[in-house]
């Protein structure tokens, strides 16, 4: 068991030297590469309200003793005993935790979400769960990416991608079991219409898009599962932005995801 869990972690480790360095060495990372994702995190993270702050250090404490603390759209934390998987995130997590409520036991999972919290952040998340998983669903980088956006970065580097797959290694190393399944959900890119979006926002619709593209890419060469969500975000399946309401859409996720 040991073995199979040291070699996992080395796989991903190597896969993410390779990655970085592809990233060092293309056109699309040389233009942003002075750009340090981590100062703009930081930046972000101070210019927060005290009561976002006070919330989240009393999320933090929920992980660790295991009870549930649950609010819509906000934050939502569920952990039962005989559940042996583990979908994580942000604002799309906490949607799948309200929509699929105590049915989540019939999948098996536990959900860990807090909106707008970029992947960086997380690896507290991990450090709390104390739990092994057989399967973990990923289904972060979009607030990482928007960081990025607002910051005016238009592509991905060093700084960028080292942070949202450290997380995941993170993940590999403390909550996922020897022979357990790691997934990554595909970022969806963000929809406007040019007739009627503001410029500013098509701009930053347009950075986060490219973003998500190149990050996506990279992702093909990272030994995790990938699940794409090929729902639409319409009335019919979401109040937003992946903040999909219709249960089909988790039902169909949370039971076919490898």
């Amino acid at each position: 068991m040991f073995m199979k869990n040291i070699k996992k972690y080395i796989y991903i480790i190597f896969s993410l030297i390779f990655i970085l360095f592809v990233l060092d060495n293309c056109t699309f990372a040389s233009t942003n590469e002075k750009l340090n994702y981590y100062d703009f995190e930081n930046n972000w993270w101070n210019y927060q309200s005290e009561a976002l702050k006070e919330t989240y250090e009393i999320f933090l404490n929920k992980i660790s003793l295991k009870e549930d603390f649950i609010a819509e759209d906000a934050y939502f934390v569920r952990f039962r005993e005989n559940n042996d998987k583990l979908i994580i995130g942000s604002s799309a997590v906490v949607w799948c935790g309200n929509v699929m409520g105590d049915e989540l036991d019939k999948y098996g999972f536990d959900v860990v979400g807090f909106g707008g919290i970029p992947d960086n952040k997380m690896k507290e998340w991990v450090n709390r769960i104390n739990k092994k998983y057989s399967k973990v669903i990923y289904f972060s980088g979009i607030n990482t990416l928007d960081i990025c956006s607002y910051n005016n970065m238009d592509t991905i580097n060093n700084s960028v991608f080292e942070s949202i797959v450290t997380t995941m290694i993170n993940i590999v190393d403390n909550i996922l079991d020897y022979d357990g399944h790691l997934s990554y959900v595909r970022i969806k890119d963000l929809q406007y219409d040019e007739s009627v979006t503001p410029k500013e926002r098509v701009e930053f619709c347009k950075r986060f898009n490219k973003m998500a593209k190149e990050l996506n890419a990279a992702m093909d060469l990272v030994n995790v599962y990938k699940i794409d969500i090929t729902y639409p975000m319409d009335a019919e399946h979401s109040s937003g932005y992946v903040h999909y309401n219709n249960k089909i859409v988790w039902d169909d996720l949370l039971k076919n995801a490898n």
